[in-house]
């Protein structure tokens, strides 16, 4: 639950400072961030991203009766603290 919660404050933290970081005239740096964003798929396709991270291992742990199946869970909590640090990479950008 924690890693779930994680990955969605952190992908909440990205795309408020990755928006409020261009409007003040930074630059994308991650090429394929912006072609999204050119062609407008970028919060789709991170929420489809957010979407999986999280319903995989729920669904997983559901069907599998295994304490194994428990680190699947590591999965979102690490892209939730790369969110995170990308959030405030951003904002310590704009400071």
């Amino acid at each position: 639950m924690v890693a779930c919660l994680l990955l969605l404050l952190g992908a909440l933290g990205d795309w408020v400072s990755t928006t409020q970081g261009l409007s003040v005239g930074l630059m994308e740096g991650n090429m394929l961030a912006a072609s999204l964003m050119e062609t407008g798929l970028w919060i789709p396709a991170d929420l489809v991203m957010v979407g999986v991270c999280i319903i995989v291992p729920y669904l997983v742990n559901r069907l599998v009766k295994s304490r194994a199946a428990k680190f699947l869970y590591m999965f979102p909590l690490a892209a939730g603290l790369f969110k995170v640090a990308v959030s405030l990479w951003n904002i310590g950008l704009m400071v």
